[in-house]
Order: structure tokens, then sequence, then C-alpha cells
């Protein structure tokens, strides 16, 4: 994998796991088990963060020698490492907008269009990644249509763009579009008023039905101002909001000693996320933060 100057190259989550997203990952991960992914997509996200984040995730998931049940990466193949190492010889990701102000026409050629002729060298296809696409510049991009029109076996492009409407007709025509609002950062205050680190704390400890009860009582006062139709849509809201800043906050602490544990809370965090979103009751989710068992 090339890359130049991409946030969290080394980091790259498994699509499941980014937050506020859930409903796009499901739907690329049911078209990727059924081979039903386009070949060529487009993310219009006025967060160019977010969209990179979304298509190198997307793009572990398609390379992945023993994805999840889900189709999503394992993280944990030799793809996987390859890919969180960016070194992976089968997706090629172009530089950035804080690289290169245009795409050049040779560099589409050089990096888009001889490789995709060539076969995957782990036999698993082969990605290429295209941050901000409104910056080809014309002869690039009608070098780019070539592959785009007759796609090799296998190749999948990936590009991100903050303005899909300034692209080139033929260029969105042969993409499937995808519009990915930008979701609202946690401020520090924010944090400071969600139960962070009683939430983080409950976790492996064992049922405690005092702590449950308390985060309970915080989660239904709370819930008032969350959107929602009934008090239990409200409060699985809220909670996927406090999940959300638990975790941010126990990633923070993964350069520190307590790396090891913070991981493991992590974990189970992104579990309990999970469980809200197929409708678990919050209730049942707290006590399930409590009743895990902690191997780190």
């Amino acid at each position: 994998m090339t890359s130049a100057s991409l946030p969290l190259i080394s980091q790259i989550p498994c699509l499941e796991d980014i937050p506020h997203h859930g409903m796009l990952a499901a739907l690329w991960l049911r078209l990727l088990r059924a081979q039903r992914l386009a070949h060529a997509l487009l993310i219009d996200s006025p967060s160019s963060s977010t969209s990179i984040e979304l298509v190198m995730a997307l793009a572990q998931a398609s390379l992945c020698h023993q994805p999840r049940p889900s189709g999503d990466a394992c993280g944990q193949c030799a793809s996987c490492r390859a890919m969180r190492s960016g070194v992976h010889a089968d997706c090629l990701v172009l530089p950035d907008e804080n690289e290169l102000a245009e795409i050049p026409v040779d560099m589409v050629r050089d990096a888009v269009v001889a490789p995709a002729t060539e076969s995957a060298l782990w036999a698993h296809g082969r990605v290429f990644v295209i941050p901000q696409v409104e910056r080809l510049r014309p002869a690039a991009a009608n070098a780019l249509l070539k592959v785009m029109e007759e796609p090799p076996p296998g190749t999948r492009l990936l590009m991100t763009t903050r303005h899909s409407g300034s692209l080139l007709p033929t260029i969105r025509s042969r993409a499937q579009l995808y519009r990915v609002a930008q979701v609202a950062t946690v401020s520090g205050e924010d944090i400071a008023a969600v139960p962070v680190a009683s939430l983080a704390g409950i976790v492996g400890v064992g049922y405690d039905a005092h702590a449950i009860a308390g985060l309970m009582d915080q989660l239904q006062d709370a819930a008032r101002q969350c959107p929602g139709s009934t008090d239990a849509a409200k409060q699985r809201v809220c909670l996927r909001r406090w999940l959300d800043a638990a975790v941010e906050d126990q990633r923070r602490q993964l350069s520190g000693e307590h790396a090891a544990k913070a991981l493991a809370v992590i974990a189970v965090l992104l579990q309990a996320r999970r469980d809200v979103a197929v409708n678990i009751a919050p209730r049942l989710v707290l006590e399930g933060l409590a009743l895990t068992t902690l191997s780190y």
C-alpha cells in the first residue's frame, strides 16, 4: 500500500467498530458477503477524515483473508496486518490534498490504470483509494474512466469527495454514490457531563446493582434531551453516545502504562455498542458490561 499523510493508516478500524455509521457499514458488509458491492464507490462527506476512515476500513474488509461471519475484516490475518502497517501490495492509496493540490494524469496512469491490469499479488483483488477525487485534472479523470468503464476482475475503486456535484458526470454516473453526514464531535464539556468513568469503571467488576441503578437513573434523566419516539429509543440513543465517549476516553489511554486494560475495555464497550444497535435493553447492556470477564 502506498500512502501519503493519510490519517490513522496504522490504526485502520474494522467497519463495525466505527462509531455513528453502523447502518452504512452493515449495508457494505452485506453487499460484500453477497459479492454485490459496486466496483467503484464514491463517498461524499464534508469530513475528509470520516470518509477516508470509512474507505480504508472497507478496503481492509475487501482484502481480508479470514473475514468475520459478518464479512468485516478480522484484523489479525496477514492482509489486515499489512494494511495496518501501510505496506499492503494490493491496496494503493493516492496522496491526499495535503500532498497534492491536483492529481495529474501521469499519477493516475502509473498508480491506477497500469496496476489495475496486473494480477493481485495475494489473489484477493486490488483496491485503489483516491482521496478528494475532485482534484483530478480533466485528462486524469478521462484516464480513470478507462478503469471505471471496463474494470478488470477483482478491481475496486474507493473514492472520496467533499463536492460530488463538481465531478464530471461521467465519473459520478459510473460510481455508486454514498452521502455521509458529518457527525458532531463531542466537546470537552459534553464529555464531562457523561459518566464516562462510571461507565468504563463497571466493566468486568461483576454484578453491581447499586452502580447499574445509578447509571440507569442518569440515563433516564439524560434521555429526555435525546431524539427518539419512545423512552426506550431515547435511552438507546443516549447510551450509544455515552459508549462512544467512553471509547474515546479509553483510546486516549492506549499510550500509557495501562494500555492493555484500556484495549480490553474498548473491546467490551464496542460490543456493548453493537448490542445497543440491535435494540437490546439498556439495563441489560449495562449488566453485560459488568458481567464481562476481562483478559489483559
